[in-house]
């Protein structure tokens, strides 16, 4: 398996939408001609609230860059049951339903309700998953699941959210999280300097993953406004036996969804 990680992926910016520039994956490079299957990271919080909404019943999560364009594509799933749910710089954003907490998607918030969500980092990503020929959303509380649904890969691409066009230590060590399942199941896993960096911080902090977050500038973050208790969620390595898989609904917009 050749695997190939990208430390910041997410435009940070919001300025895109659903076929937005800012994470047009073709034009960056990222799947040259749509090879390879792709993941998307975003541990603190998106990719984690997201694997939660659809554990928890969510029937669809779609990622949109702006909120504006949250707001319109709500309109356009009527009749369906839509919950908006997203942030900026960590806090909840004005008309949303729902905040980037995963602890925000409980059962009777989201269940057979589609979710629209757009973040500061991690919806930009996501889009950039367009071109790929499978692209799936992974977080450490659904890691192992993920990196068993692509052990028959031999190209695997991770996209790290990062944090406004910075690395972000936590997305980090979820890379490395990867490999290391990997290669602890007997598959040589080719990969780059990244690779092996991401690899020595995941064994450095996986008896200690929310100590690590919590050290993260996403984890002071989430301590200064006093919650805690989403960097234990999001450090639940495994809580989750699901994978969300990147699709096209009719109209052509993405969503992530399960098999």
């Amino acid at each position: 398996m050749h695997v190939k990680i990208v430390p910041v992926a997410g435009s940070g910016s919001g300025a895109a939408g659903q076929g937005g520039d800012a994470v047009d994956g073709t034009r960056a490079g990222l799947f040259p001609h749509g090879e390879g299957a792709a993941v998307v990271i975003d541990v603190l919080r998106a990719t984690t609230t997201l694997v939660t909404a659809l554990a928890h019943g969510a029937e669809r999560v779609y990622p949109v860059a702006s909120p504006a364009e949250a707001h319109k594509l709500r309109v356009e799933l009527s009749p369906h049951p839509v919950v908006l749910a997203g942030e900026r710089d960590s806090v909840r954003l004005p008309g949303f339903d729902l905040g980037n907490s995963p602890r925000d998607c409980t059962v009777a918030a989201v269940a057979g309700r589609y979710v629209v969500m757009s973040t500061t980092n991690g919806t930009a990503a996501m889009l950039a998953l367009r071109p790929a020929r499978v692209g799936v959303a992974a977080a450490l509380v659904n890691l192992p699941a993920v990196a068993a649904a692509l052990a028959g890969e031999e190209t695997v691409t991770i996209l790290c959210a990062g944090t406004k066009g910075s690395v972000s230590l936590e997305d980090t060590i979820a890379a490395g999280g990867l490999i290391n399942h990997w290669q602890s199941n007997g598959q040589p896993v080719v990969t780059d300097d990244f690779g092996l960096v991401a690899l020595a911080a995941y064994r450095a902090a996986r008896t200690d993953l929310a100590g690590w977050l919590s050290r993260s500038q996403n984890g002071r973050r989430l301590l200064e406004l006093g919650w805690p208790d989403d960097l234990d969620w999001c450090a639940g390595i495994g809580a989750f036996d699901i994978v969300p898989v990147l699709r096209h609904d009719e109209r052509g917009n993405l969503y992530f969804g399960l098999v």
